[in-house]
């Protein structure tokens, strides 16, 4: 593409740096990456280099009612980060207590698996209750880093996207974590990890219908569309409460109408989501 690039501006002779800028964008609107690239540069308020000690220090903190960066200005000033920044770093991750009769159910699975299955460690039950999460890539980037590896000459675990050090171990016995805006639980039947749907049959045992992980046929995926079109929405997906029906809906959008995350965290309903998507027409 520079070379194609190159090759045009040598055979023009003629040009000025506007049309330079023009010709670059045209040769820019054709990748894909390049564009979601430049979306995410100008979207993330986080996207800062923040040492590890910051970042814990961002977490240790006391969440405020809102996230509105002015709430935050004297405890930016006492750790020197930004209010933008310490907001965004804040709700990277929210975790939320289950009601007592769930976290039960999850525990007696978990007892009745290290009693029944042979072979089943403590450790293994321990590793399965915890998400793990890098902090540098949350911050940085929309990926959440969720494939590490051990480093031997320090004993710990690291990123293996990022090589950073900055891993947060979450407790999913009773609880759910939010991640950007997915919601995520320990399954009881299968001990996975999975997406919290809202829906009592999440806690049934007979009716637990996870996918094993591993190479799926392509041919067999169905085709997702978007909501507002119909052209192929992207991997990425919203819950939102469709006020409505009082049910939890999953909106989907192609690249077109899709929102960026810093905008879509303060829509809260499907209307409102609804509206920021045709936003994207006008």
């Amino acid at each position: 593409m520079c070379d194609e690039y190159r090759q045009t501006i040598e055979e023009t002779k003629t040009h000025t740096w506007e049309s330079l800028n023009k010709l670059a964008d045209t040769y820019v609107e054709k990748v894909t990456r390049l564009k979601r690239r430049q979306k995410l540069a100008r979207r993330e308020p986080g996207c800062v280099s923040l040492s590890p000690d910051e970042i814990h220090s961002c977490m240790d903190l006391p969440i405020f009612r809102g996230i509105d960066p002015a709430e935050y200005g004297l405890a930016s000033q006492s750790l020197g980060i930004p209010p933008d920044v310490l907001s965004h770093i804040q709700h990277l991750l929210v975790v939320r207590p289950l009601p007592a009769n769930l976290g039960a159910i999850q525990c007696k699975r978990l007892l009745e698996s290290l009693k029944y299955l042979p072979g089943t460690t403590a450790r293994q039950l321990y590793m399965q209750t915890r998400m793990h999460v890098c902090l540098a890539c949350m911050s940085q980037k929309s990926a959440s880093g969720r494939v590490f590896r051990l480093d031997t000459l320090t004993q710990r675990l690291i990123c293996a996207s990022c090589f950073s050090d900055q891993i947060l171990s979450v407790d999913l016995l009773g609880r759910t974590v939010q991640a950007r805006s997915t919601t995520y639980y320990m399954c009881p039947s299968c001990l996975t990890l999975q997406t919290y749907h809202g829906t009592e049959l999440m806690w049934s045992a007979e009716t637990c219908n996870h996918q094993p992980r591993g190479k799926h046929d392509a041919k067999k995926i169905p085709r997702t569309i978007c909501d507002m079109c119909d052209d192929n929405a992207t991997p990425a997906k919203w819950d939102r409460i469709d006020f409505a029906t009082g049910k939890l809906e999953t909106i989907r959008c192609c690249q077109r109408h899709c929102p960026s995350w810093e905008e879509s965290k303060y829509c809260t309903n499907t209307r409102q989501m609804a509206k920021l998507a045709r936003l994207k027409d006008a």
